[in-house]
């Protein structure tokens, strides 16, 4: 999941300018995708039949680094303005219960994309266990999937008023682009017969574009703009996959990416705070990467990395217990 945690940062944490916020949009598809594939899997192959294991394991991933910063976040501002201290209380309930996305002007912004996540995947994991426990043809599931995917478009599109602000970080307006990450991970087996490599590129060449050249609020993209970057995402996601993009496993990115959520969390806190201090960009950029880097060390060494553990603990026990055996190296991002 390495390739998924860098994308994962590179798109959130381009958003200062362009289209870089598409990035979230491969992140989105890529996580449809991977984890679709690792609830089949785990159905199949270790006989996990709720959903009880799976949200355990997402809690252990995501939350501990998510919750230091949001206490982080708290503590700076009441210290620092202490006046604020009620509405920096009601942004860190936000982000922790995943409702980030319904709150206007919060502090820590870039987590709506996580409480979409989460809100999608508090519906969709059941029902997907539910597909599997019924032996419903992964086919049949793809068309419900995409039949919903098409609903979503259209509900996009003719709710859209010119503004894109308002609905933009909705998860229903929203969902569609991890649909179509779910939809590649049900038809995984049928499409990792063909060559993707340059349908791949072809998928990555047309996000590129896009990133250099659109803004969040262009009308295009709610009028299918969303539908087809997300497809594009789909088509790198599965080449990806396949191992058919070798770049995408080029060393430094694999070593970026066990780094990358907490970067991603920590770098809007940092850039806000740098940008704040009214630092020229040229000190102010390589200033707050650096600082952003180093916390996500600190929290890839004490906070991520003990949960992985665990988290690899309860993943390998048998039987859905706590096994008590020797701690693992988490090589899960």
């Amino acid at each position: 999941m390495a390739f998924h945690s860098v994308i994962y940062f590179t798109g959130d944490g381009l958003q200062s300018g362009g289209g870089g916020f598409l990035g979230v949009d491969l992140f989105f598809v890529l996580s449809g995708f991977l984890i679709t594939r690792i609830v089949i899997e785990r159905f199949e192959h270790d006989g996990e039949k709720g959903p009880g294991r799976f949200y355990l394991r997402r809690f252990l991933r995501l939350f501990p680094a998510l919750a230091v910063v949001a206490i982080a976040q708290f503590a700076f501002v009441a210290a620092v303005w202490p006046g604020n201290t009620s509405r920096a209380a009601g942004d860190a309930a936000a982000v922790l219960f995943y409702v980030a996305n319904f709150r206007a002007e919060i502090l820590l912004g870039h987590t709506w994309s996580l409480a979409v996540e989460e809100q999608f995947y508090l519906v969709a994991a059941p029902l997907l266990i539910v597909v599997l426990k019924r032996r419903i043809r992964p086919s049949v599931a793809a068309i419900v999937v995409l039949m919903t995917v098409v609903a979503i478009f259209m509900w996009r599109f003719a709710a859209y008023d010119g503004f894109g602000h308002e609905l933009y970080k909705r998860t229903d307006m929203r969902a569609d682009t991890i649909l179509i990450g779910v939809l590649a991970g049900l038809l995984w087996p049928q499409l990792a017969r063909k060559n993707w490599r340059y349908v791949g590129l072809a998928g990555l060449a047309l996000l590129l574009g896009a990133v250099l050249t659109v803004e969040r609020d262009t009308s295009i993209l709610y009028q299918g703009g969303f539908t087809i970057v997300a497809i594009a995402c789909a088509c790198a996601v599965i080449a990806a996959a396949q191992g058919s993009i070798p770049i995408l496993g080029w060393g430094p990115l694999v070593a970026v990416g066990k780094l990358a959520y907490s970067l991603y969390l920590w770098h809007f806190v940092v850039f806000e705070l740098v940008y704040f201090s009214g630092a020229a960009p040229l000190l102010g950029l390589p200033i707050a990467f650096s600082i952003s880097t180093a916390l996500a060390l600190l929290s890839w060494r004490f906070v991520e990395g003990p949960a992985l553990r665990l988290k690899s603990q309860i993943t390998r026990s048998p039987g859905g217990g706590v096994a008590l055996g020797e701690p693992t190296q988490p090589q899960e991002a």
